[in-house]
């Protein structure tokens, strides 16, 4: 959990997300397709029926300076919920969703005039929507990898405690399935 950013470029476009993250069972916890919750936490992974998920939430803010219309942004906020699940997120029933996207992009117009002129990219422009989804749900799943990954040892109401990811572990699960490769091993 905690807060996480990524980014990603589009042609002369750039996406930023940034998470909020407080979301998930911590055995459904997935990083580039490795259940690293689950071998974490293998003790934990047979009381999927025994304990009820609770009302947890994540908030995730995409901006762009692409030039978007306000229906453009409608569908590109839709997207974090595909990098959501990429990381092992369901979408529980008593959990919260929160997405938003905006443009920077059209900032030049003057409230005061009766006529405004925006730019908009199309739907077949040589930069895509889809690049904007794809990088949109790339730069979710990361931010969200990104605040789990910053994330410290908790301790909050009657002493209950949130511990942090041993990364030691996390970099030899991502190892034993070939999906991290240290610097000193590519040359």
């Amino acid at each position: 959990a905690g807060t996480g950013t990524s980014s990603r470029k589009v042609g002369p476009y750039t996406v930023g997300v940034r998470v909020q993250s407080n979301f998930g069972l911590p055995w459904r916890f997935t990083i580039a397709g490795v259940p690293v919750g689950e071998i974490l936490n293998p003790d934990e992974t047979e009381h999927a029926f025994g304990q009820k998920p609770s009302g947890n939430s994540i908030i995730v803010i995409v901006a762009t300076d692409a030039p978007l219309l306000p229906m453009q942004l409608e569908r590109l906020a839709k997207r974090p919920a595909f990098g959501i699940a990429r990381v092992g997120g369901v979408a529980e029933r008593a959990s919260g969703e929160l997405f938003l996207a905006f443009s920077t992009a059209n900032r030049h117009g003057r409230p005061d005039a009766e006529i405004v002129t925006y730019q908009a990219l199309t739907d077949d422009a040589e930069y895509t929507l889809d690049y904007l989804y794809e990088a949109v749900i790339q730069a979710t799943e990361e931010a969200i990898i990104n605040a789990s990954i910053a994330a410290e040892t908790m301790v909050g109401v009657d002493d209950f405690a949130v511990q942090r990811l041993d990364h030691g572990a996390v970099r030899h699960i991502l190892r034993a399935h070939n999906r991290l490769i240290d610097p000193e091993q590519s040359e």
